[in-house]
């Protein structure tokens, strides 16, 4: 009795999400994503059939014809979303762990050594710090605030896409003390408050009015950290968010791809809508973010699928801004660069399918 209860509570959890999302991305791949003008010939879609049957899965090639139709790379590799969400992702990674991992107040903890932007106060469950732990009333909370003339105000937990992201900027102190209060009677709890970064001259001449981060997606396999895809979020029309703009994929080499891609539709861009040519743009200390990933990863056997996202600072130094570990986004490393895992989709396929089918 109490094992089909807990099946029962992971099907309405689990199962019936997955089956949601398997349809839902279906529909989308069909009705909003792909043109009438996308097309794959026949052959290629013998040949993707034939690759995915070795791991029996049947899959739409629906997907492989719109990244291909975006960015001219004819793959077999190519990961559908609704495989990726619903298997992948859940396979690597502790989704019960996600919302405790993901917390920023806790990025003092985990990246103790890793250059973050300068936190100013963070709330956990309705307790302000400072960014040491020590506890602070609200008003020496405000009091620090005051000192400056903008900070930005996130969600601790659960901030992706931009989402309830707030700008404060105020002319003198007491502006600044007041115009914070009656910003975080919308927060509440579970927030971070921190200094506005200022960003490299190279990222800012992509778009000034953001800040443009740069997503590294890493699988640690093997006790080996292996660099994925790479690719950097725009934004685009004076909007403060690099979300919903447009993303650039990164050749290892650092340097951008000579096209980006709209945030959801896949539109393609040969310069960015205020002029920027990406083409021949090298991202200020590559390597030396992508040794950060390599080394922090170690630290995480509970996720190992992770997306890093980092701003690079006016000194060219690389700042952590998050780490994403549900959700991470797939279609913009598929769009701009190809497939996610590359030369490790075999190994990939073969650990979560073959271990998937023995239980």
């Amino acid at each position: 009795m109490k094992k089909t209860f807990k099946r029962f509570r992971q099907f309405m959890n689990d199962d019936s999400i997955n089956l949601y999302l398997k349809v839902f991305y279906k529909w989308q791949i069909r009705n909003k994503l792909l043109k009438k003008t996308d097309t794959i010939d026949e052959q290629f879609k013998e040949e993707i059939k034939a690759y995915w049957n070795k791991f029996n899965i049947k899959i739409s090639t629906d997907w492989h014809k719109w990244y291909y139709s975006r960015n001219g790379v004819k793959d077999v590799r190519y990961i559908p979303e609704d495989i990726f969400y619903c298997v992948i992702e859940p396979y690597y990674n502790r989704v019960d762990f996600v919302k405790a991992y993901s917390d920023k107040s806790l990025h003092s903890i985990w990246f103790s050594d890793v250059k973050r932007p300068i936190t100013i106060a963070k709330n956990m469950n309705g307790i302000c710090y400072d960014d040491s732990f020590n506890p602070i009333t609200l008003d020496e909370l405000l009091d620090r605030c005051s000192k400056r003339s903008s900070i930005i105000i996130k969600p601790s937990i659960e901030s992706g896409g931009g989402k309830n992201i707030s700008f404060v900027n105020a002319e003198n102190s007491e502006d600044m003390r007041n115009k914070t209060y009656l910003e975080l009677n919308d927060f509440k709890k579970d927030y971070v408050i921190q200094e506005i970064l200022e960003q490299h001259e190279t990222i800012n001449q992509l778009n000034p009015t953001s800040i443009n981060t740069i997503r590294v997606t890493s699988l640690l396999k093997d006790n080996k950290v292996n660099l994925l895809t790479s690719h950097i979020r725009i934004g685009v029309d004076n909007s403060k968010y690099d979300h919903y703009g447009i993303v650039c994929g990164i050749q290892e080499n650092g340097q951008l791809k000579d096209f980006a891609c709209k945030y959801k539709q896949g539109d393609v861009f040969t310069v960015h809508p205020q002029g920027y040519e990406f083409k021949g743009t090298l991202i200020p200390s590559f390597n030396k973010m992508k040794e950060i990933v390599k080394r922090e990863h170690l630290k995480f056997g509970h996720f190992r699928l992770m997306s890093w996202d980092f701003a690079i600072d006016k000194m060219g130094d690389p700042v952590l801004i998050e780490v994403n570990l549900r959700w991470q986004g797939l279609n913009h490393h598929q769009l701009t660069i190809g497939p996610l895992f590359g030369d490790l989709t075999d190994e990939v396929l073969e650990e979560v399918y073959g271990k998937k089918a023995e239980l």
